[in-house]
């Protein structure tokens, strides 16, 4: 980042740009097994939508709820949605239903 980038971001911006970094170098390194579950809330847009996602690994590949029947890769999970989650959590407990 130059010194000219940081003059015309406003320090909420560069703060927020730093807190992606550091979270998408956190969840990189992370490694899951097959049937981990993940889930994560993500702010869209001026009015504040607030949307909550949840992922399944299955076969080695993440699976978003709510998307087209795409499969991701960690990586790619990580660098088109994880880095603008505002928290990303485990699922580690379960509850019988029926």
């Amino acid at each position: 980042m130059t010194g000219e980038d940081l003059e015309s971001k406003s320090p909420e911006r560069v703060a927020l740009e730093a807190k992606r970094a550091a979270m998408t170098d956190t969840l990189t390194a992370m490694r899951f097994e097959d049937g981990c579950v993940i889930e994560w809330q993500r702010v869209f847009g001026g009015n504040a939508k607030t949307y909550t996602y949840v992922a399944v690994k299955v076969s080695g590949y993440w699976f978003i709820s709510g998307q087209e029947k795409k499969a991701y890769e960690w990586s790619a999970l990580v660098s088109q949605h994880l880095q603008y989650a505002e928290s990303v959590w485990l699922m580690t407990s379960s509850e019988q239903l029926a």
